[in-house]
């Protein structure tokens, strides 16, 4: 298992790295109000080492509290693994590279 780690590269750049999974999921929310602090965030994945669908919950969980403060939110390296779960989950256009602000309202529609 490989420790996992949200980390600031300044100008609203942040670097998600280690093991994104139902265990390590509690501690990134918890630790993630530094995302929310200007008007653009964008979350490079390409240290995920391993994922399971918390990591897609998660990244939705993200995108609500973007769109809730006003801030953009853009993901980069999207590893296949989330691709792959979100696909199954029916939001596989909020976890392709470059995408941003797109979250699922609460009936499963697509709202940006």
């Amino acid at each position: 298992m490989t420790a996992v780690a949200l980390e600031s590269r300044g100008n609203g750049l942040f670097a998600l790295r280690g093991d994104v999974t139902q265990h390590t999921v509690p501690e990134l929310l918890a630790g993630s109000a530094t995302l929310w602090g200007g008007p653009a965030a964008t979350i490079d994945l390409a240290g995920v080492d391993r994922i399971d669908s918390a990591a897609v919950a998660l990244l939705l969980e993200w995108a609500r509290e973007a769109a809730a403060r006003g801030t953009t939110m853009t993901l980069s390296n999207v590893p296949s693994g989330v691709r792959a779960i979100a696909d199954l989950c029916g939001v596989s256009a909020f976890v392709s590279d470059g995408s941003s602000g797109c979250a699922p309202d609460r009936n499963g529609s697509n709202d940006g």
